[in-house]
């Protein structure tokens, strides 16, 4: 079974969670956890964690959809929980696998930044998971 959770987003969308301009969501799955994308602050991205009861230094893999600051700014909280966490940036145009059933769409050229989105194969079918989608 495959969860994905949103831990940063605009708007919480628990009483316990707080809201900050941006965006990051954990995928679970039986063997592997991966982040996509880190919100814009090491303390919102801790704090919402916790509220979850989600350990960070569970995660395998954090995957950027770009390196704007509200997608990216929280990548030091995952370093400080698992410093030997991989981070897959934008800067392949081939679609990258990251762990069995979640694969990079590849990078997409735009304005004003590359940006990769994030595909989930889940029991419903396929997910699509994408960051700002400037392209």
């Amino acid at each position: 079974m495959v969860t994905i959770t949103i831990l940063v987003d605009n708007f919480a969308y628990k009483e316990e969670l707080k809201g900050g301009w941006g965006f990051s969501a954990l995928i679970a799955t039986p063997t592997d956890t991966v982040l996509f994308d880190t919100g814009p602050e090491p303390e919102l991205l801790k704090f919402n964690a916790r509220a979850l009861g989600i350990n960070l230094s569970f995660v395998e893999v954090v995957v950027l959809s770009h390196e704007h600051w509200d997608h990216v700014g929280g990548l030091e909280a995952v370093l400080e929980a698992n410093p030997r966490v991989k981070v897959i940036r934008p800067g392949s145009p081939e679609p990258v696998q990251v762990a069995e059933g979640i694969t990079t769409t590849g990078t997409l050229p735009g304005e004003p930044l590359p940006e990769q989105g994030l595909i989930v194969k889940t029991s419903e079918g396929p997910v699509l998971l994408v960051g700002c989608s400037h392209p």
